[in-house]
Parts: C-alpha cells; sequence; structure tokens
C-alpha cells in the first residue's frame, strides 16, 4: 500500500497511535487507519528532496499509483509527492480505504506547507541520514523500535528495490503473526531477509539506532512541521496536542545536552571533537536547532535574513545549516531569557565543516590516489590516505586518515575539522595553495581557526554569547565576501563531475 503525503505530517497521527497513547486517538478514522496498518509487516518511508532530487521526483510521483498497486497487502510505503488529492487510488478493506479516508480528513485541514525541501532536510536530519544518502528508503519491520534499515535508491533502480521489499513483506507476515517473538528479533529477521534480497542497488547503506522510538522521533519532528494556525475550531485539540509535544522534545534535548556537557569537565576543549560523546551533542545541538528554525519559520512575518553567500556555492543541506543558524540565532534573540547560542554556533560551523569536507579535504585524497568522482564521499578499499603533519620544528605529529571508512557499506568517515586544518596549515605549499585558487591561505586559516574554537566551546562545558555566534557567522561572510567559498565550490565541482 502507498500513501501519499504532501509533508508526512499526517504520520504524526500514525507514529503517535503506534504508542497505543489513547489520547491522541481523537478520531474514528484515526482508529481505522492504526487498526488497518496493523496488517503490515513491513514499513518503508521513501525520503527525498523534490528540488535536490527532481529525476527521482519525477519518477516517483508517476509510478506512484504503479508502486501502489504491486505493493500487495503487507508492506506498506509513506512518499513524499504532491497533494493527496491527486491520488484516488483504490484498494481492499481495509487494507487502503481506512488509512486514504484517515489522509484525507487531515489533509482537507492543512492549507499551508513548510519548504518540502527543508521538510526532507529535517527528516533526515532526525533520522541520520546522511545528505549524500537521499534519496533513501528507511525500512522496519515496526514504528516502535528504535533500530531501523536504510538504502540508497535511484530512479532507475525504485522499482525494483520496492518490489525486492514487496516480497519480503509476505515473508515477514509469517514472523509478525508469532506473538512469542519479540520485536527485536523480529526486526534481525527482517534485516536477513533484507540481505538476502539485495535491496542495495544504488551503493549506499546502513543500520541505523536512534536515541527514542522510530515513532516518537518522527512524531516529535512532525508536532513542529504541521501548520497549527490553519486548524478550524472543531481541532483545537490537534494544536494543543503539537504545542505540547514541542515543548517536551524542546527540554528532553536540553535535559540531555546538559548531562552530557556535566561529563566533560576533565575533557580539554582543544581534543572535545574527538571524544565519544562529541557526535551526539553535535545531532542534539542541530537537532534542537531543527526545531527552533521551523518555529521562528511559522511564527514570524518578517522577511528571512538576506544570506550574502551565493546558493551556487553551497550544497542544498550546507545552505539549510546555514540559514537553520540564522534563525536560530534570530529566534533565542527574541527571547529574554536566552543566554547560550551553542546550537546556532555548532550550525554554522557543521556547514562550514561539510564545505571544507566535500572540497579540500578530497583534493587531499586526490593526492593520496582516492579515485574521483567514483568515491567521492565514499570510501575507497585498498587505499592508504594518512597525513603526517609537517610542523615547523621538524617533528611528525599522529597521521590523519583521509580514508577511513566501512568496507561494507561504502560509507566514508571524513577527518575531524581540526585534523584537517593542521594538515591545511602545515603541510600545503603556497604553490597547492594557488592550485586550490586560494591566494590568501593565511586569512582563511584565520577565519578556520575562529570556526573551529567556537564550534568546540559549543560542544564543551562552556556556553556560546551571542558576539560568539556572531563572530562565527561573521567569518562565514567573510569567506564569502573574499571569494573563498566560491573557490571551494569550484572545487567541489570538479571532484563530483560537475561543471562549475
Amino acid at each position: 500500500m502507498g500513501v501519499p503525503l504532501s509533508n508526512y505530517t499526517v504520520l504524526k497521527y500514525l507514529a503517535d497511535g503506534t504508542e497505543k497513547q489513547n489520547a491522541n486517538r481523537k478520531s474514528i478514522e484515526m482508529e481505522l487507519a492504526l487498526d488497518a496498518l496493523r496488517n503490515y509487516s513491513v514499513f518503508a518511508f521513501i525520503i527525498h528532496d523534490p528540488t535536490v532530487h527532481k529525476d527521482f521526483h519525477e519518477l516517483f510521483e508517476r509510478q506512484f499509483k504503479s508502486l501502489h498497486n504491486s505493493s500487495g497487502e503487507h508492506l506498506v510505503f509513506f512518499g513524499l509527492v504532491d497533494s493527496p488529492s491527486n491520488y484516488r487510488l483504490v484498494g481492499r478493506k481495509p487494507y487502503y480505504q481506512d488509512v486514504r479516508d484517515m489522509v484525507d480528513l487531515y489533509e482537507n485541514e492543512k492549507q499551508d506547507e513548510l519548504d518540502p525541501s527543508y521538510t526532507a532536510f529535517a527528516i533526515a536530519n532526525s533520522l541520520n541520514i546522511q545528505p549524500e544518502m537521499l534519496p533513501a528508503i528507511v525500512v522496519t519491520q515496526d514504528t516502535r523500535l528504535q533500530t531501523y534499515r536504510w538504502y540508497k535508491t535511484c530512479p532507475d533502480k525504485i522499482e525494483t528495490q520496492m518490489s525486492r521489499l514487496t516480497g519480503i513483506s509476505y515473508e515477514m507476515n509469517y514472523y509478525k503473526e508469532n506473538e512469542q517473538l519479540p520485536l527485536e528479533e523480529k526486526q534481525n529477521i527482517l534485516y536477513q531477509l533484507l540481505d538476502e534480497q539485495d535491496i542495495d542497488l544504488c551503493k549506499g547503506m546502513g543500520t541505523t539506532k536512534l536515541n527514542k522510538t522510530m515513532a516518537r522521533t518522527l512524531s516529535d519532528l512532525l508536532s513542529f512541521l504541521i501548520d497549527q494556525e490553519k486548524y478550524s475550531s472543531d481541532n483545537q485539540h490537534i494544536q494543543k496536542m503539537a504545542r505540547k509535544q514541542q515543548e517536551l522534545a524542546i527540554r528532553n534535548i536540553e535535559l540531555s545536552l546538559t548531562h552530557l556537557k556535566s561529563t566533560l569537565n576533565d575533557v580539554d576543549i582543544d581534543d572535545i571533537e574527538e571524544h565519544t560523546l562529541y557526535p551526539y551533542i553535535e545531532k542534539l545541538n542541530i537537532q534542537l536547532a531543527t526545531y527552533l528554525s521551523i518555529l521562528k519559520r511559522k511564527q514570524t512575518y518578517k522577511e528571512p535574513e538576506q544570506i550574502p553567500v551565493n546558493p551556487k556555492w553551497l550544497d542544498t543541506n550546507s545552505m539549510h545549516l546555514l540559514q537553520t543558524g540564522i534563525d536560530v540565532k534570530g529566534f533565542l534573540q527574541s527571547r529574554e531569557d536566552t543566554n547560550d547560542y551553542s546550537a546556532s554556533a555548532i550550525c554554522f560551523a557543521k556547514m562550514f565543516e561539510q564545505e571544507i569536507n566535500y572540497s579540500f579535504v578530497h583534493w587531499v585524497r586526490k593526492q593520496y590516489s582516492i579515485d574521483l568522482p567514483d568515491y567521492y564521499n565514499k570510501f575507497q578499499p585498498g587505499v592508504v590516505a594518512e597525513v603526517k603533519p609537517n610542523f615547523q620544528s621538524g617533528n611528525q605529529g599522529y597521521p590523519v586518515n583521509f580514508n577511513n571508512g566501512n568496507r561494507r557499506t561504502g560509507k566514508w568517515i571524513p577527518p575531524e575539522l581540526g585534523k584537517s586544518k593542521t594538515i591545511a596549515r602545515y603541510n600545503l605549499s603556497m604553490e597547492q595553495w594557488e592550485s586550490i585558487g586560494i591566494n590568501n591561505s593565511s586569512d582563511f586559516l584565520s577565519y578556520w581557526d575562529k570556526i573551529h574554537h567556537v564550534r568546540n566551546r559549543a560542544a564543551h562545558t562552556e556556553k556560546v554569547t551571542l558576539a560568539e555566534a556572531n563572530e562565527i557567522q561573521e567569518a562565514i561572510y567573510r569567506l564569502s565576501q573574499n571569494n573563498t567559498l566560491e573557490r571551494l565550490s569550484i572545487l567541489k565541482k570538479s571532484y563530483q563531475s560537475i561543471l562549475a
């Protein structure tokens, strides 16, 4: 069964329903839909950015009805497509029509949408899916679990992947009916079937564990995405429910960050990015920033702040991070009780780090025989790309691995921002800087220092002030004004095999 959703908003109800919270079940349509979903043994969420993945989006919309008709009785998939009113699909009750009725009821209330590109960014970020792995199919046996499997998809493979998932769903139905098997064991059986059927046809896959259930992860995000002000007076309970969930989601992140940071008192600030907790702190800050950015966009009638950076120089994900950092800084400034701008600072720094990884880091990789564009943002087996810093003292530091990754999945793990900066500072000659297109490397490294330092403070026990958030934002703007971001973009696109 295919469920067409213009903004995934109806998943708020479906996600809450799986957690059996009776207070969230407000309609007969919803009850029937949730009962119908119990017939499904495999859930798939197809995530893509309609503005970036245009070819995929056009094919997916064109083939949605065909995929729906061929998906059988035990596979349900959700897709980001145009308004559900365009898809008057039919199906055997209760397998489809009960869900269709509930979708209609909800979607008729919704009048405005958030930018679909930002929605895709927010969903992918919530599910820990890297931007280069989109479009992606997220697969699970039950949304009450914290783990799931994801696969990169593409226009010429999506139909084959969905066909294989349909076959798997029939096999999984046997195990789903076995009440003696715990959910985790059923999920492992699903993973085995996925491996046997080889869903990884577009060269990208992974297994992810969230810090809460998938249902709650999606539900929290969707409480921000729904357009609360467009509901009729008969549906005021939706506004109240969403606002309560928003407050709880924000409070939980803030409590988690406070707890994690309290354990870092003995960690040197310069070593923070190598600490095992750093990825979690970064992710929580970006998640918090995404929530606040959505609130900012829905609560203001002002035009968004003009960004003095040419969007063509940045990847879409980087542009979203930059805009999120700006939105959050403005949102926090409007609150009298704000004294920490860490979430904004980390978004700015993450945007810069991504662009460095896409450009300079790949320049280093190319010097060490990484095949580009074949292994752009990918791990290349059999190639060693370890670089020792050439300190002015003559000593060589610990090697920095520019080809660290997972042989099975192909996932590449770029070096930390500070380690890349060390190689940039001590290992490049003037001629090499000029070949990259950067004529004033000292200014570039100075801005890199500022961004890196404030980012480390944001991830440590310290609080980031408004002045520091402004400093990191100003550094990015200066890199735009002196054309450094443009030069990095040209470098990046040359490795992506795209004309600048």
